[in-house]
């Protein structure tokens, strides 16, 4: 169809369907006046296109017949006052007489479209990175800002004080003072980091994201904030340290890096909700990390720090704590540590700490070692005993590995060693999983064992082929 140049209608045919002339590129004008129905796309992509005819009697139509087209120049419509569907700014003068929605598209720049046309909605990606646009104002009639139609611009104000919707905006650098009204939310206003003023229309409640070096600019207006951010920046203005004088700061931003400050012990705020676990990482002087009760360890997550002594932290499941070697002590704000492999390779912990749990708490569900062992003497424990990592100290000088007694399944091993050539079962072991010592290239035999241990010979399987399995029964 992309070859058609004209189009002539049939007066019964009252109905144009969803994308029916999509680009038709060579188009140049239709008559359209016996037409009561339009679809979705009739015209998207019809590049061409510069008059059209309508009639009185449209009864329905989509929004977007004309999505996209900015050729429009000349619409002969005798007695239609309004239509339903919106027009493209580069189109609009066209409809000038006739009340519709103009809505600027990223097809518009072509056209030189800026900021301040008369629109009602701007699209996504429409002045996405776009530059020269600095004494450029927001025009008054727009209400609808799409997600991505500002990021990366060099904007330097922005008056929302007539927005009733607002998309998210990345990388807003440029922008020095924005106006907010009670309908709009900005979830990464702490992204702006060029603000110099802040003000609001009809409202001293802000909706949004902020950074802390923002309060001043809050407070100057009397505005109150649903949610301070600790940034980049602000880690930089207060030296690395997190104030605990925010009642409104919940979030540590995800990229914040503290490696140039050198601390021993921190203490997260109470209050913050959010933050990149391993934000400290890096900080190898740091022996003592306390995060605050309401912090929200996310699943699937894993804490590693090679030089830390003490943690404190509230687990969840699917929570890891790995590869701390350092790590001596640690305390769990509750008690979610069953049922999951939480403590892996951080084989020097000699205390685990349960703040106001009661002398009679019983952990009715399967345990790891590592904390079954420090805990034995204070609780009572119903469920199986898991061995999910072993100490490579536990092999002796002459290559034998003793499971604990105490262990009564050991899974999710995965076990490599290349001086192990023989493991003592423990008496308490009902199970070994697949694939435990796939790695032990050198084992030669597995004393203790019991018929009603389930394994399988890939549970050892790796090792030599002649593996001798010595039974007790």
């Amino acid at each position: 169809m992309s070859s058609l140049v004209a189009i002539t209608l049939s007066t019964n045919l009252y109905e144009i369907s969803n994308y029916c002339f999509c680009n038709c590129i060579k188009l140049k004008e239709i008559n359209l006046k016996h037409v009561r129905v339009f679809g979705e796309y009739c015209f998207c992509g019809c590049d061409s296109l510069s008059a059209i005819t309508l009639g009185t009697n449209i009864t329905k139509s989509a929004k977007t017949p004309f999505k996209n087209v900015t050729s429009i120049q000349n619409v002969t419509a005798p007695g239609v006052k309004s239509v339903d569907f919106d027009i493209t700014a580069s189109s609009s003068n066209a409809f000038c007489n006739i009340k519709h929605k103009t809505v600027t598209t990223r097809y518009d720049k072509n056209n030189n479209i800026l900021p301040d046309f008369l629109s009602d909605e701007i699209e996504t990606l429409v002045f996405k990175n776009r530059r020269g646009l600095s004494d450029i104002n927001l025009a008054s009639t727009v209400t609808v800002i799409e997600e991505n139609a500002f990021s990366g611009c060099d904007m330097k104000r922005l008056d929302l004080s007539h927005v009733m919707f607002f998309g998210s905006q990345y990388d807003m650098t440029f922008l020095t003072a924005i106006t907010l009204n009670n309908n709009i939310q900005i979830n990464n206003l702490y992204d702006y980091t060029g603000l110099k003023k802040i003000d609001a229309i009809n409202t001293q409640n802000i909706d949004a994201r902020a950074a802390c070096w923002m309060k001043e600019m809050f407070d100057e207006k009397n505005l109150e904030i649903v949610k301070f951010c600790y940034t980049q920046k602000d880690v930089e203005l207060f030296n690395g340290i997190i104030p605990s004088n925010f009642y409104k700061l919940k979030i540590i931003c995800h990229n914040v890096n503290f490696e140039n400050y050198n601390f021993n012990e921190i203490k997260i705020p109470e209050g913050i909700t959010m933050m990149n676990i391993n934000a400290f990482q890096n900080n190898k002087n740091l022996t003592k990390l306390v995060f605050p009760t309401c912090f929200k360890v996310l699943k699937n997550t894993c804490f590693v720090h090679s030089s830390l002594k003490e943690l404190c932290i509230a687990p969840v499941k699917k929570f890891k704590i790995s590869n701390c070697y350092e790590l001596t002590s640690v305390t769990f704000l509750n008690q979610k540590v069953t049922k999951t492999f939480m403590v892996e390779n951080c084989f020097n912990v000699k205390n685990i700490e349960f703040p106001n749990m009661p002398f009679d708490f019983v952990f009715n569900e399967k345990i790891d070692f590592t904390i079954y062992k420090l805990l034995k003497n204070k609780y009572k424990f119903e469920g199986d005993v898991v061995l999910f990592s072993i100490d490579p100290n536990w092999i002796d000088s002459k290559g034998i590995l003793i499971i604990p007694d105490e262990v009564n399944v050991i899974e999710n091993l995965y076990f490599k060693s290349t001086n192990l050539t023989e493991i003592w079962m423990g008496k308490n072991l009902n199970k070994i999983e697949l694939f435990t010592f796939c790695d032990c290239k050198n084992l030669k035999i597995v004393k203790n064992m019991r018929r009603s241990i389930k394994f399988s010979q890939y549970s050892f399987k790796g090792g030599d082929n002649n593996i001798i399995i010595e039974y007790v029964d």
